[in-house]
């Protein structure tokens, strides 16, 4: 079996969350694996790889970029669906991109395509004896709603832009289970959303994460530090979110005055967050770190205050590996099957609970072993990228991995 894999960047970041399930999911799909690189926007950067260059992992990388190139056609603006999107843009670099796909299909005999991400579902090639896999990840629909939901657009033109975009992603995600062999979401509350979006009979399957085997190799030893842990790439607009809510609605007037320390870590701090470190020497701006674990030495509870957004939070899986305690809101961990309150973590959603449940477990050290210990149990026996890999892969080859 040939596989054309499509991606929008080259998966080879170690903070995103995109690059990372690129690459654990095409380690577990059958090959040779040939990369097209179809670029939405020009992305190169000091860590990233530069058009033309080859990826690690496949045995051939494909640079598209025709999609970057010519003037931006009026008819975006009259679309109905964000399934239209590509073509109505940019209608000369869509038929040239397409062109590109379809000569790589014959070129290297593919049989079976793998697409990342909705965005580039209009570009799959066609072909009768093409099996076609598109990997959604997070509903976009879902994460829309839910941002709009917990900051509502302020003004008539915000609301209606808000709407508009709103019911194009709707309607893109609702067509496509009829567009491939296999869709394939990253979450529970990830596939319900598309399955309500599409007609009556859609099937879409649920492939989580996994983790590194390093995050299953040992816990660290217990961190006594009265500090909590956020990590991740702050550029992502849920995880700035939760990190303001907590900082200013938590932080600031419920842990302060008891002395509780935040450690960030991660990539791409936006200005207010700088600021706010800057005037605060309780919080700890670290920036991005390349072992996760060294900078969270001592720490003992790890927060994950998302309420907008949607997906498996992979901070989740790493604290549980490392043996972090987690206290996070319902939508932070709901998309982790099998982790219950009180057992593996922490839930709680008001500022005051989520105070109450940090002090909790920072003041009793038996407690905190406990749920740790439980929760690095279950990501062992749940969540091995071999155990999700296997299921993937017998999706993509047409198997009965479904669960929708």
């Amino acid at each position: 079996m040939s596989t054309l894999v499509l991606a929008s960047r080259a998966p080879t970041s170690p903070t995103s969350g995109y690059d990372l399930r690129v690459r654990h999911l095409c380690e577990h799909t059958p090959g040779p694996l040939h990369l097209a690189v179809v670029r939405l926007a020009a992305d190169d950067g000091p860590d990233r790889p530069v058009s033309g260059d080859a990826v690690a992992g496949f045995a051939s990388t494909t640079w598209v970029d025709d999609l970057l190139v010519g003037a931006t056609g009026l008819r975006r603006h009259l679309r109905r669906s964000d399934a239209d999107w590509l073509r109505t843009s940019r209608p000369a670099g869509y038929a040239a991109a397409r062109g590109r796909l379809e000569a790589l299909v014959a070129e290297h005999d593919v049989d079976l395509v793998v697409v990342f991400g909705g965005d580039l579902a209009e570009l799959v090639p066609g072909g009768e004896r093409l099996r076609t896999v598109l990997d959604v990840c997070d509903s976009a629909a879902l994460t829309r709603r839910r941002g709009q939901e917990v900051a509502p657009p302020t003004g008539a033109r915000e609301r209606l832009r808000a709407g508009l975009a709103l019911a194009r992603t709707r309607a893109l995600e609702a067509s496509l289970p009829a567009r491939f062999d296999e869709v394939v979401a990253i979450s529970a509350q990830d596939t319900a959303e598309l399955v309500a979006l599409a007609p009556s009979g859609a099937q879409v399957a649920t492939v989580p994460n996994g983790v590194d085997d390093r995050f299953l190799t040992g816990m660290l030893p217990p961190g006594d530090d009265r500090v909590v842990g956020f990590w991740g790439n702050l550029v992502f607009g849920p995880n700035q979110e939760a990190l303001r809510y907590f900082l200013l609605d938590v932080h600031d007037p419920l842990l302060r005055p008891h002395g509780v320390g935040v450690r960030v870590i991660g990539p791409n701090a936006p200005d207010w967050l700088v600021a706010h470190a800057a005037a605060d020497p309780l919080v700890d701006l670290v920036g991005f770190v390349p072992e996760l674990s060294e900078a969270l030495a001592g720490v003992p509870v790890a927060i994950n205050a998302m309420r907008s957004g949607s997906g498996l939070k992979n901070k989740v899986l790493e604290a549980f590996g490392m043996g972090l305690v987690v206290v996070t809101t319902t939508r932070g961990i709901e998309a982790v099957g099998g982790a219950r309150d009180g057992e593996h973590v922490l839930v709680a959603d008001s500022p005051e609970d989520l105070a109450a449940a940090v002090l909790a477990v920072l003041d009793d050290p038996s407690e905190r072993d406990r749920l740790r210990t439980a929760a690095h149990a279950l990501l062992a026996a749940d969540y091995r990228w071999e155990a999700v890999g296997a299921r993937w892969r017998a999706l993509v080859e047409g198997g009965e991995a479904r669960s929708s």
